[in-house]
């Protein structure tokens, strides 16, 4: 075992401890966050994946790590895994910690133990068998894909659908997108969310808004056939108290042929 000290984007020396096994990495952050941002947090995690880690397993020993920027920073981090072939593993010691990474459904994106030892075994063991971070759920794919937005003008409503992950990198693709249909004259709005793997609080604020923009216009925004895990990280955010969510796309196009004006003549 040798270690060393990350230094990817946090000045000085305030880099934190990593432990080599082998091919994969043990990054042991600080129990309270510490100089920990978001982005060095992200940036650090990356850095080590650079530095050649086959894999990457984060020691998160506090609480002060749960919050949502900081596990959309994880998030960020295992999406760049995934893209270099590799995989990130989360330690969460903190019981308390641990049900925040439970409640936004982040243990379905990457395993998570409770303890260093308990992931190194699993680690090593999915490596014997050629299967290392094949505990990944089957919808996590390569990690490279982005944002895509297919729209389609049908009679009554435009039908948007969304392929790919949602978070803080692509919010601003994912707003203009939306608001270039409400503004272009057509409020009634069906997102066809079947496709969208991963959806983080800043793109659910951006659905949030756009239905308070297209119930501003005269219109209405429905939301179609989630995944569990966007449908969970929604529900947490609180979108099913404001948005119509519907189990299928016919559903949705139904409730809003009924709103609008083609559907009432």
């Amino acid at each position: 075992m040798s270690v060393m000290r990350a230094r990817g984007v946090v000045p000085d020396d305030s880099g934190f401890p990593v432990r080599w096994f082998g091919g994969f990495a043990v990054v042991e952050l600080p129990a309270d966050g510490g100089f920990l941002t978001p982005p060095a947090l992200a940036g650090e995690l990356c850095a080590v994946l650079d530095a050649g880690a086959a894999g990457l397993i984060a020691d998160l020993p506090g609480a002060g790590v749960s919050d949502s920027a900081c596990l959309d920073a994880l998030m960020r981090a295992a999406r760049r895994a995934r893209g270099w072939g590799s995989w990130l593993r989360l330690v969460v010691r903190d019981p308390g910690a641990r049900k925040v990474v439970r409640l936004v459904a982040l243990d379905e994106v990457m395993p998570v133990h409770a303890s260093v030892t308990g992931a190194i075994e699993a680690a090593a063991r999915e490596a014997a068998t050629g299967a290392a971070g094949g505990g990944g759920p089957p919808h996590a794919g390569t990690g490279a894909d982005l944002l895509t937005v297919a729209v389609s003008a049908r009679e009554g409503y435009t039908l948007v659908s969304l392929s790919g992950e949602g978070d803080v990198t692509v919010r601003c693709l994912l707003r203009a997108a939306l608001t270039a249909q409400v503004t272009a004259g057509t409020p009634y709005l069906v997102l066809d969310l079947s496709g969208l793997d991963y959806i983080d609080a800043s793109c659910v604020q951006v659905l949030w808004r756009l239905s308070q923009m297209a119930e501003g216009a005269g219109g209405r925004l429905g939301l179609a056939a989630p995944q569990p895990l966007v449908a969970r990280v929604m529900e947490l955010w609180g979108a099913y108290q404001v948005i119509g969510v519907h189990d299928s796309v016919a559903e949705a196009v139904g409730a809003a042929l009924c709103m609008s004006p083609a559907g009432q003549s």
